[in-house]
C-alpha cells in the first residue's frame, strides 16, 4: 500500500499525511517509489471565478479586470507546480488532476518512464495509480501483440487464454467469476504499461496466453508479434457487471431546458431539501451517512477516497450507540467533507444516476444488437458515456427512427426522460449469456 502526503502548494501546508493507494500498478512495478501530492486547487478556484466573472459580470470594468487576472493566475499555478516540494519534483497526474492534485516523485520519475510525452504523463498517469481488486505477478508468459480487430480484439480489448485464467484462479484469497470479462491494468517494469478489458478466448494460437492490441498500450508500445515476457504485473480493476453511475454536465448539456425542468429538477430539489433538513441536526446527518449510498461512480480511481470515507464513517457511527463521538474532530471533519461532496454531486449530476454496463465486442451480434443478461429482451436506448457532442445524438436519431421525437433541433437538446429504462428504441437486448 502506498501512503502519500498531500501539500497545498499555495500555502505550503500539509493537508493530509496519510492518503492511501492500495494495489496500484505503480507500487507493483516500483515497490520502493517515493511520492508526494501537490494540490493547486486554490489557484484553480481563483481561475474559475475569474473566468466566470469575465463572462457574466454586468460591469464592464469587472469583466476587464477579471480577464486580465486569468493569465497571471495560470502562471502562478504553473510556477507552483514547477517549484516542486523540496526534493520532490513534478512527475505526473491521474484523474484527480481536475481537483488540483498532481504527483511529485523523488529520484525516479515513474510517469516519464512509461509515457515519453508530458501530455502522456498527465493524461495516462491514472493507469499507474488505479486501485485494483487484485494484482498478480506472473513470472513468465507469451503475449501476442496485434493490430486492433485481429484475433477478435478491438479498441483496448484483448483476449486471455483459458489456461492462464485458470492459473489465476488458483489464488485462494480472490475469486474470479466464470465467463466474466474484466478491466485490467498491466505492466513490465521500466518497459510498458497497458489498460483495457480482457475476455477469455478458447481458440487462441497454440502457446499464447494473452492477445493484446496496440491500442491497449499508452506511451511506450511493444513491437507486433509474439513476445516472451517475464515478470508481468496484471491487475484486475473491475468485472463486467451492472453499475450505477453518476451523471454530469457531459449528459445534461445536451438536454433542453424544458426537459431539465420537467425530469431533473424535481428529483434534485427533493434530495437537496433532504440534505438541508439533515444539516440542521448532526444526528440526522449521521443517520444520512449510514442510510445513503454516498458513492456511485464509473471511475473508481477518482473517488475511492470518498467511498472509503463514507464506509469508515458509517461503521464508526453504527457502533457509537450513545452518540459519544458525534463531536469528535475526525467525525465532524469527515461529515463536513462528505456533505460538501454531496452538494457538489447534486450541482453537477442533478442527483440522478443511470445504469452502466461494460460493453465488449462480439462479432456474432448484429448491428444495433447488444447482449446484457440482466435485462429482458426488448428495445432500449444505449449510448456511450461521456457523450462527446451533439453529433452523437443526431446519429442516434438517424439510426433509430423512433427516437426522432427526442431530438430537439432548435434548442440542440433532448426532450424526455432519456435516462429512464422504460424508454424504448430499436436496439435489441438479447439474452445469449454473459458476453
Amino acid at each position: 500500500m502506498l501512503t502519500i502526503a498531500k501539500t497545498n502548494l499555495a500555502t505550503g501546508e500539509i493537508v493530509d499525511k496519510d492518503i492511501q493507494f492500495r494495489n496500484t500498478l505503480l507500487e507493483a512495478l516500483h515497490p520502493d517509489i517515493k511520492l508526494s501530492i501537490g494540490n493547486i486547487s486554490p489557484f484553480l478556484n481563483k481561475i474559475a471565478k475569474a473566468e466566470s466573472t469575465a463572462k457574466t459580470s454586468k460591469s464592464a470594468s469587472q469583466r476587464r479586470t477579471a480577464a486580465k487576472s486569468i493569465v497571471p493566475l495560470k502562471k502562478q499555478a504553473i510556477a507552483a507546480l514547477n517549484k516542486g516540494l523540496g526534493k520532490y519534483q513534478l512527475s505526473g497526474a491521474s484523474g484527480a488532476r481536475k481537483h488540483g492534485d498532481f504527483f511529485f516523485s523523488q529520484e525516479l520519475n515513474p510517469f516519464a518512464t512509461y509515457f515519453p510525452s508530458a501530455m502522456g504523463q498527465i493524461n495516462y498517469g491514472s493507469i499507474l495509480m488505479t486501485e485494483c481488486l487484485k494484482i498478480y505477478a506472473i513470472p513468465q508468459l507469451t503475449i501476442l501483440i496485434v493490430q486492433d480487430k485481429e484475433y477478435r480484439t478491438d479498441d483496448c480489448h484483448g483476449k486471455i487464454s483459458h489456461e492462464l485464467l485458470n492459473q489465476l484462479r488458483q489464488s485462494e484469497d480472490f475469486a474470479i467469476p466464470a465467463n466474466t470479462p474484466f478491466q485490467f491494468r498491466a505492466g513490465i517494469t521500466n518497459a510498458w504499461v497497458a489498460k483495457g478489458t480482457l475476455q477469455v478466448e478458447l481458440n487462441l494460437p497454440q502457446g499464447v496466453d494473452l492477445v493484446m492490441p496496440l491500442s491497449c498500450f499508452k506511451g511506450h508500445k511493444p513491437t507486433l508479434g509474439i513476445q516472451q515476457v517475464t515478470s508481468l504485473k496484471l491487475g484486475i480493476v473491475n468485472f463486467a457487471q451492472k453499475r450505477s453511475v453518476k451523471t454530469s454536465y457531459t449528459v445534461w448539456q445536451w438536454f433542453s431546458q424544458q426537459a431539465i425542468a420537467h425530469d431533473v429538477l424535481p428529483i434534485n430539489q427533493l434530495k437537496a431539501e433532504t440534505l438541508v433538513a439533515a444539516q440542521s441536526d448532526v444526528k440526522q446527518l449521521c443517520q444520512l451517512v449510514q442510510a445513503e449510498q454516498w458513492v456511485k461512480v464509473d471511475e473508481p480511481e477518482e473517488e475511492c477516497e470518498e467511498e472509503a470515507d463514507g464506509k469508515i464513517l458509517s461503521e464508526i457511527l453504527k457502533h457509537d450507540i450513545y452518540g459519544q463521538l458525534l463531536e469528535h474532530p475526525y467525525v465532524v471533519r469527515k461529515i463536513e467533507d462528505l456533505v460538501r461532496r454531496r452538494w457538489l454531486t447534486l450541482a453537477t449530476s442533478g442527483g440522478i444516476n443511470f445504469s452502466s454496463f461494460m460493453a465488449q465486442p462480439c462479432p456474432e451480434l448484429g448491428k444495433l444488437e447488444m447482449c446484457i443478461s440482466e435485462l429482458p429482451q426488448g428495445e432500449y436506448v444505449g449510448f456511450r458515456y461521456p457523450i462527446r457532442d451533439q453529433a452523437f445524438l443526431d446519429e442516434v436519431g438517424k439510426s433509430l427512427p423512433k427516437l426522432d421525437w427526442l431530438i430537439d433541433r432548435k434548442n440542440q437538446g433532448v426532450y424526455g426522460s432519456y435516462y429512464d429504462s422504460k424508454q424504448r428504441c430499436n436496439t435489441k437486448s438479447q439474452k445469449r449469456g454473459n458476453r
